[in-house]
C-alpha cells in the first residue's frame, strides 16, 4: 500500500464509530488515572513529615532477609524430610525438625514481635489536626494508623519499646529524631495544663 493510499484511508478509519468509541474509552481511562494520581499527590502535599525512624532501613533489610531465609527453609522441607527419613534415627529427626521449625517460623515471628511497635515515619495533617504513624507488619508491608492527640494515652509504666498508645495500639518513637519537638510534646501531652489539685493532694498525702 502506498503512502498516498494510507493518508486517504486514515481519516476514514478515525471517523468510524468503532474507532471513536475506542479512543473515547482510552481517553476516559487515562483521564481517571491522571485525576487519581493528582488527588493522591495533593493529599501527600498536605502531609508534613515530622518524624523519621533512623532504623527503618536496617529494620526493613533484616525483615527481608528473615522472610527470604524462611521461604528458603520451607521450600527445602521436602528434601530435608527425605534425608532425615533415610537415617532411621527418631531423636535426630525430632531435633532437626524442631530446629528447622524454629528457624523458618519462629525467627520472623520473634522479629515481628520486637519491631511491630517501631514507627518508621510520622506525618502530620494540618487540615484535620491528625497524625499518621507508619509501622511494618509481619510481611514487611507498611501499615498506617491515623490518630489525634486526644487518642493518645501515655501509660504510667511503659512497656518494652513503648512510648505511647494510640487507639489501643502501642507505638515507639525516639524523641531525638522529631523535626519539630512541639509535635512530640503534643503527642505526649506536655502542652496540657498541669492539674495543681492533683499535685496538692499528692503533697498532702506525702506529709501524712
Amino acid at each position: 500500500m502506498s503512502l498516498n493510499a494510507c493518508l486517504i484511508l486514515l481519516p476514514r478509519v478515525f471517523r468510524s464509530s468503532q474507532c471513536k468509541s475506542v479512543i473515547t474509552k482510552n481517553y476516559m481511562l487515562y483521564k481517571n488515572l491522571y485525576l487519581c494520581r493528582l488527588q493522591s499527590t495533593t493529599q501527600n502535599r498536605n502531609e508534613v513529615l515530622v518524624y523519621h525512624g533512623t532504623l527503618t532501613t536496617q529494620l526493613r533489610g533484616v525483615k527481608v532477609f528473615s522472610l527470604m531465609t524462611s521461604l528458603t527453609g520451607i521450600v527445602a522441607q521436602p528434601f530435608i524430610y527425605t534425608q532425615l527419613m533415610s537415617l532411621n534415627n527418631v531423636p535426630l529427626m525430632i531435633v532437626a525438625w524442631s530446629f528447622f521449625g524454629l528457624f523458618t517460623i519462629g525467627t520472623p515471628l520473634l522479629l515481628h514481635l520486637l519491631a511491630r511497635k517501631y514507627v518508621t515515619t510520622l506525618k502530620y495533617k494540618p487540615e484535620t489536626d491528625t497524625y499518621v504513624a507508619t509501622t511494618l507488619n509481619l510481611f514487611n508491608i507498611a501499615k498506617e494508623l491515623e490518630f489525634k492527640p486526644a487518642d493518645v494515652k501515655v501509660p504510667e509504666v511503659l512497656g518494652m519499646f513503648t512510648s505511647f498508645t494510640a487507639k489501643d495500639k502501642a507505638l515507639f518513637v525516639d524523641p531525638r529524631f522529631f523535626s519539630d519537638p512541639k509535635h512530640y510534646g503534643r503527642i505526649m501531652g506536655y502542652d496540657k495544663p498541669l492539674d495543681f489539685k492533683l499535685c496538692k493532694s499528692n503533697i498532702s498525702e506525702g506529709k501524712k
